[in-house]
C-alpha cells in the first residue's frame, strides 16, 4: 500500500485503505467503506471517510 489501497468485493463493496496523518508526526491507518444504495442510485460511505 502506499498511501492508499482500494479493495472492491464480490458484493460490490469498496473498501478504502488510506494514511490518515497525525499532526505530531506519523500516521494511523483509516478504513472507509462503500455500500450501493439502489433507492439512492450511489455509494454510500461509511467509516473514517477521506
Amino acid at each position: 500500500m502506499g498511501d492508499q489501497g482500494v479493495k472492491v468485493d464480490i458484493k460490490g463493496t469498496v473498501k478504502q485503505y488510506w494514511k490518515k496523518y497525525r499532526p505530531e508526526g506519523g500516521w494511523d491507518l483509516a478504513i472507509a467503506t462503500y455500500s450501493w444504495s439502489a433507492s439512492k442510485n450511489k455509494y454510500l460511505g461509511a467509516g473514517q471517510l477521506p
